[in-house]
Order: structure tokens, then C-alpha cells, then sequence
């Protein structure tokens, strides 16, 4: 099932973009040191040529994710598609085209970062580093896995930061503000959702600080009750020791719940 609201692979992303700010380090101390021999303009268009292509390669990298959330949102919707519904082959139809747009501006992105791994490996060869031809294969390889990082971990990395921030940001603003200007405690708005099942569910089922109980006037038909965020970690123990039918169905129910956030 396409992940939603999870963090899963942070730890990766994190770690690979640590190798990456090394590998770029690496790559700029050497271009100065290689500038500075040569002397003069040298040194001072080399310094700017790398800084220059530093930036670039993080602004390429972020622009390549910034589609990532619509199209894992749309992940879900194809997932969720009723193949009964008369409509289904349109509404698939539709969600292709949507999880295509952009894809052409992904290409030359993508493409700009292997080009510039490759520019910075030319320059160094050119500016005379290092004697030995050999010498310059570890910093092809250098710049090959920073250039891998940047296509597929750095825009991750970036993102996690801005959605850590925000939710800091949200705590400070209620910890400054909302307790003291709050009588009562905080009241997170409650969301629900309908589902069936084609067997009894296996109760009570519990998750905090959401729950699954039964609709009362159906038989297996469920109320999906959250509290909060739902996250994937969240539906994975809302489902836990359910039969793998109702657990899809289950699954499926709780992320269209997520999908109204």
C-alpha cells in the first residue's frame, strides 16, 4: 500500500544527505586548492564556478520533489478507485494525466544534476589538480553519489525540515499563546468514517487516541473514529490481528479518512 502521513526513511534520507554536504566539501575544497595553484582569475572563477553549481545542484534537487506530495496523494486515489463505478476507466484516466504533469521539468532537473557532476569532475581535470590521471576516479565516484543523493534522498531531507518546522512552530505559538488564553484544555476535532466488513472485526479495537467500533444499527458495518492526525503507523496498529480481508478493507477506510485533511 502507497505510504500517506509517514516519516518512514528519514533516517536514510538524513544520513545520505550528510554523505552529500561531504562529497560537495570535498569537491569545493579541492576546486579552490586547484584554482589556487593555477593563481589569480584562476582561483576566483573557479571558486565561483563551484559555488555557483553547489547551489544549483540543492535548487535542481528540491524542485525535483516538489511534486512528490500530489502524486503520493494520487498513489492513494488510483488505489481507492472503484473498479464498479461506470466512471472508473475516466477517473483513471485522469489521475495518469495529473501523476504525468511536470514530468518533462523532472527530466532536464534530473538531467542538469548529472551534468553538473560531470562538469565539476572536468574542472577539476582541467585545473590540473593532481598529476596522475588515476587520482581524478575517486572524485568521479565522489561526484556520481552526491549527484545520486541529490535525485533521490536530498529533496526528502528538505521536506521533512520544513514539515518538522512547521509543527514546532504550531507548539510554540499554542504553548506562547493558547494556554494562557484557554480556560479549558485543548479540543481536537474528532473525524470519522463509514466502513464494512465482510466478517465480524475482531474487538475492541484501539489505537490512541483512535478507535474502531461498531455502527450499532448494521451488522459489520464500522465507525472509524480519529482524533488528530491519522498516521500510517496509526491504521497499521488500528488493523493489527485482523483477518487480511477486513484489514484492506480497514486500511482502505482509514485512508480515506486521511485524504480529507
Amino acid at each position: 500500500m502507497p505510504r500517506f502521513f509517514s516519516d518512514l526513511g528519514n533516517s536514510s534520507d538524513s544520513l545520505w544527505f550528510m554523505v552529500a554536504i561531504i562529497g560537495e566539501l570535498i569537491g569545493l575544497g579541492t576546486t579552490v586548492y586547484g584554482g589556487a595553484r593555477s593563481g589569480g582569475t584562476f582561483l576566483i572563477f573557479a571558486t565561483l564556478a563551484i559555488i555557483m553549481f553547489i547551489f544549483c545542484d540543492f535548487f535542481f534537487a528540491v524542485k525535483l520533489h516538489r511534486n512528490k506530495g500530489n502524486q503520493c496523494k494520487i498513489d492513494s486515489l488510483e488505489m481507492l478507485n472503484d473498479a464498479d463505478d461506470t466512471d472508473a476507466v475516466a477517473k483513471l484516466d485522469g489521475l495518469n494525466l495529473a501523476k504525468k504533469k511536470g514530468k518533462f521539468a523532472d527530466l532536464l532537473y534530473q538531467t542538469g544534476i548529472i551534468l553538473i557532476a560531470i562538469i565539476k569532475v572536468i574542472g577539476i581535470v582541467l585545473l590540473g589538480v593532481f598529476n596522475n590521471l588515476i587520482l581524478y576516479v575517486p572524485f568521479a565516484v565522489v561526484y556520481l553519489i552526491v549527484a545520486y543523493v541529490h535525485l533521490n534522498h536530498t529533496g526528502y531531507y528538505f521536506a521533512y525540515l520544513a514539515t518538522e518546522n512547521a509543527i514546532k512552530k504550531d507548539h510554540r505559538a499554542f504553548a506562547d499563546g493558547g494556554l494562557k488564553n484557554k480556560k479549558s484544555g485543548l479540543e481536537v476535532k474528532e473525524k470519522r468514517q463509514t466502513t464494512s466488513t465482510s466478517t465480524p472485526l475482531k474487538m475492541p479495537i484501539q489505537y490512541t487516541p483512535h478507535k474502531i467500533v461498531p455502527d450499532g444499527e448494521n451488522n459489520l458495518t464500522y465507525i472509524i473514529h480519529a482524533k488528530g492526525v491519522l498516521t500510517d503507523d496509526d491504521i497499521m496498529g488500528l488493523v493489527d490481528g485482523q483477518s487480511n480481508e477486513n484489514a484492506i478493507a480497514l486500511f482502505k477506510a482509514c485512508r480515506r479518512l486521511q485524504l480529507t485533511y
